[in-house]
């Protein structure tokens, strides 16, 4: 296969000659996104703690929230064969996530037990409509001799920077208090990803799938 050029010797270095801005937007969006991630799931205990909840509380709470979470991926996934393509859908969910993270911040942060844990569960559930088609605009996003090479680099280069998130709302809330940091890097990074999606070409085709069901008959 190599003879064949069918595999490079250095896929890395051959998917950033051949598609650099299918890489470049990829890695926007997996940074966007798992940086919102990491700074919802997995800051919601920390803020829940922080509220005086009890540590019974924060458990159902935030299993309640990724149970919720797990319909939005489902929801996500049908309504996406609905609206068609895979660009459209992530950038209708991205608009209506980017612009609802102030309302629900400052509705849950502000709110009880009940207010925080159904604000965040609607925040849980349309970040999920999110990922429901991301495994497939990623793996679309670049051509079958650079998939698993591209899929995989850029997820986890967004993931790196991703993992910081909760480092960086602590270190921000020393300057401007907890709620504004947290409110402040949750829109800067959901526009970072909002800006990927944008800028990146729709993968899905029309003429693919039939031409794939031709195949399957």
């Amino acid at each position: 296969m190599k003879t064949r050029g069918e595999v490079e010797r250095i896929p890395v270095r051959g998917l950033f000659k051949q598609a650099p801005k299918a890489m470049l937007f990829a890695i926007l969006i997996t940074t966007g996104l798992l940086f919102v991630n990491t700074a919802t799931f997995s800051f919601y205990p920390s803020v829940m703690f922080t509220k005086g909840f009890s540590g019974v509380s924060v458990g159902v709470g935030v299993a309640v929230i990724n149970l919720v979470s797990l319909f939005g991926v489902w929801i996500g996934g049908a309504l996406g064969n609905v609206i068609g393509g895979r660009k459209r859908p992530m950038l209708i969910y991205s608009l209506i996530f980017v612009l609802s993270v102030y309302p629900i911040l400052k509705l849950g942060y502000s709110g009880g037990y009940t207010t925080f844990v159904s604000a965040f569960s609607v925040q849980a559930f349309l970040e999920a409509m999110i990922f429901s088609t991301l495994p497939a605009f990623l793996s679309e996003l670049f051509s079958k001799r650079f998939r698993a090479t591209g899929v995989g680099f850029a997820y986890n280069a967004g993931a790196i920077v991703g993992g910081f998130a909760i480092s960086l709302i602590y270190a921000l809330s020393s300057v401007i208090g907890l709620f504004e940091s947290w409110l402040l890097l949750l829109i800067a990074f959901s526009l970072v990803m909002l800006v990927g999606i944008a800028l990146s070409s729709e993968t899905w085709r029309k003429t693919e799938v039939a031409h794939a069901d031709k195949i399957v008959e």
